[in-house]
């Protein structure tokens, strides 16, 4: 392998330089190599359904859910007060959009189902 630490100036442009490659190159070898094992009948379930699952998440069909509130201030951008009431309702245990359950439920104890 030729010696490249002449072709750089300083650590910050070797970093940069392996940064932009695994970017590009390997983004694109993890891609390939994903789509290769979900399309390897001889590949196991576990690593079919965990390659599908990188190759959707690392296009972000998975963010939608996690997806914080558009609403919500930049910290950076936010007084003291406005922390403090974003820090409360982070650290608050309710959840105001869950549905609120009262009442006896009847509970089904017929047989044949997907538990039995």
């Amino acid at each position: 392998m030729p010696d490249r630490s002449e072709d750089y100036r300083d650590d910050d442009e070797v970093q940069a330089d392996l940064a932009h490659r695994i970017r590009t190159e390997g983004g694109l070898v993890a891609y390939e190599t994903c789509l290769a094992a979900c399309r390897a009948e001889t590949a196991s379930w576990n690593a079919r359904t965990h390659a599908a699952r990188s190759i959707l998440d690392a296009g972000g069909y998975f963010k939608a859910a996690a997806q914080e509130d558009p609403t919500e201030k930049d910290p950076s951008t936010m007084t003291a007060a406005e922390i403090a009431d974003a820090l409360a309702r982070l650290k608050s245990p309710k959840m105001p959009d869950a549905p609120k359950i009262s009442g006896k439920r009847k509970i089904s104890k017929a047989k044949g189902g997907a538990f039995d």
